[in-house]
């Protein structure tokens, strides 16, 4: 989803472009005439300027009507900066020949202002890097000064030159951006087998290690992009999982080695966060792990936990190019409710950690000034610390401390502020609402509701009903599912945070329904579809039953009807 300001540029370009073709051939016009007067070598019909203008206004149409996201984003500064080019020789034209160049109005204060404000605000909005940003404007000025210029002359060698520069640029720029070309191949690949995965998961087939390989190989690729050893190696491993039915419909079963669950995970924060979801249902049985645990001890002592945790705090993508930020969430949030649940219960855990994790929490990692939990990243230019805010990190320790938390106003108008930024810092992906992103939200707003002044009550209203409205009319599907995005680990995620959104809010139980007094008589009947199917595929989960157990559990709901 794209802000506000991308949206006017995005439509002021086919407006602008409207009036320039409009000065080159009906007012004042004569486009044609000036062309034939100093290019006569070059003759072209009426037909071919209304097919060449013609084409080049429905693409900016098209790109108005059809970018919606920061990666398609950059096909309106292609076009853009062709359009910056094309008016530059327009105005090239009108001094070169000291004779008005028809075009050139409107090109000197419709299209180059909108090419250079366009570049600016993509740069300083981070849609767009400065190596990326170089090419789209070496192909632009490329086509649009060279192919479409109204100056170039066989007689002038300078333009050979020109063109050996603009290549050398993007000579340049392509070896820079070697590592994204080679991150987007592997990204197509996993993609695709993500398609694959999710194929079998609707089929009913267990997918849990094929699953697991998935994910820790998307957080390769977008924490750790660099290591593309490992990231062919794991993509190498996932195929030969879903090409082998015995190893693909294996069960994950404890380590006799050190009692960790995640047998296809090879960090230890995956199989921490895995063994963590086993640990808790054996407790709701009051059963306890069968092998000794062991995979804690490397945090069992305030020592341990509070280096372990500073590691993982400050990440410096200079010096190693790894963004511990994914690491550092789901860590804190695992070694949390083990350790303030003291779960398993036949672990000895080191009576000092409990205090040790609650003073890191409140005095360490919490930013002051916004209320907020998040990754540190040291800045590459002066080697200072910045304390970034993150809604997931910030969610997890809120909730697993049940609200008893300083700076609600805080964490409330911070929460607000960033409800049009992309994840990590606000609510939305490039596609606009995720479920598990609203979960979050809703349950910060759960929590700080008694101490949000009525401004921030208010606004919490009209951002809930926009979020219900989405869910209700464009997530949920008529068989109780919802619809899987690009973000979601599984099916059973998808279903999970969907459902667990809606049951947060109150939009089930009027006792929940923390926010309005409003009635959904609709309600029953979507949950009605959402357990059905939940009960449907509780044992083909894509996460092993687990989040589809919490659904039900969550919705009162008992396991088989």
């Amino acid at each position: 989803m794209l802000d506000r300001t991308a949206v006017i540029l995005l439509w002021f370009l086919p407006i602008a472009l409207s009036l320039h073709v409009f000065e080159e051939f009906a007012f004042p016009g004569g486009l044609k005439q000036w062309i034939k007067h100093y290019k006569p070598e070059k003759p072209k019909s009426s037909f071919y300027y209304f097919i060449v203008n013609a084409l080049g206004l429905v693409w900016a149409f098209f790109i108005a009507f059809k970018v919606t996201g920061i990666p398609t984003f950059r096909i309106y500064l292609y076009f853009v900066a062709i359009m910056g080019a094309n008016a530059a020789s327009h105005i090239r034209g009108t001094i070169q020949k000291k004779r008005y160049c028809p075009g050139t109005v409107t090109g000197g204060l419709l299209l180059l202002p909108l090419f250079i404000v366009s570049y600016w605000y993509s740069l300083n909005t981070g849609k767009v890097d400065l190596p990326s940003a170089i090419v789209c404007i070496c192909v632009g000025f490329v086509i649009g000064f060279y192919v479409w210029g109204m100056d170039m002359r066989k007689k002038n060698p300078n333009y050979r030159l020109a063109i050996l520069f603009v290549l050398l640029l993007l000579g340049v720029a392509i070896v820079r951006r070697l590592g994204d070309w080679q991150k987007a191949y592997y990204g197509v690949q996993l993609y695709q087998l993500k398609k694959q995965v999710l194929a079998l998961e609707r089929d009913g087939q267990n997918t849990r290690c094929a699953r697991q390989i998935l994910t820790e190989t998307g957080w390769l690729l977008h924490y750790a992009p660099h290591d593309f050893e490992r990231i062919a190696g794991r993509i190498t491993a996932l195929r030969g999982v879903l090409n082998d039915p015995a190893s693909l419909s294996a069960p994950d079963e404890q380590s006799e080695i050190d009692g960790s669950w995640g047998r296809c995970y090879t960090e230890w924060f995956f199989k921490l966060d895995t063994s963590y979801d086993e640990i808790a249902a054996l407790a709701e049985k009051g059963q306890v792990p069968r092998f000794p645990t062991r995979f804690l001890d490397r945090i069992n002592s305030p020592e341990k936990l509070t280096n372990h945790f500073n590691h993982l705090l400050i990440s410096d993508l200079k010096a190693d190019g790894v963004d511990r930020r994914r690491e550092l969430n789901e860590t804190v949030a695992d070694l949390m409710r083990l350790i303030l649940r003291q779960q398993p219960k036949n672990y000895a855990y080191d009576p000092r950690l409990k205090a040790a994790l609650l003073d890191w929490l409140l005095k360490t990692a919490r930013n002051p000034d916004t209320g907020y939990w998040g990754p540190w990243y040291r800045r590459p230019t002066d080697g200072t610390i910045f304390k970034d805010a993150d809604l997931s990190m910030t969610f997890h320790i809120v909730s697993y401390l049940k609200g008893n938390v300083p700076d609600w106003p805080k964490i409330i108008a911070t929460t607000l502020a960033n409800k049009n930024q992309k994840y990590p810092h606000g609510w939305l992906e490039e596609s606009g609402y995720v479920n598990h992103h609203n979960m979050d939200v809703v349950q910060l707003f759960r929590l700080g509701w008694n101490q949000a002044t009525p401004a921030q009550r208010e606004a919490m209203r009209v951002e809930i009903r926009k979020m219900l409205h989405w869910c209700i009319t464009e997530s949920l599907q008529p068989d109780g599912s919802f619809k899987v995005q690009i973000h979601d680990d599984s099916l059973e995620t998808s279903v999970h945070f969907g459902a667990s959104f809606l049951a947060r809010l109150g939009y089930f139980d009027r006792s929940k329904r923390f926010w309005t007094d409003e009635d959904f008589p609709e309600a029953a009947e979507v949950r009605t579809h959402i357990v059905q199917f939940v009960r449907a595929h509780i044992h083909s989960g894509g996460e092993g039953g687990i989040y589809y157990r919490d659904t039900l559990k969550e919705f009162g709901a008992p396991v088989s009807g």
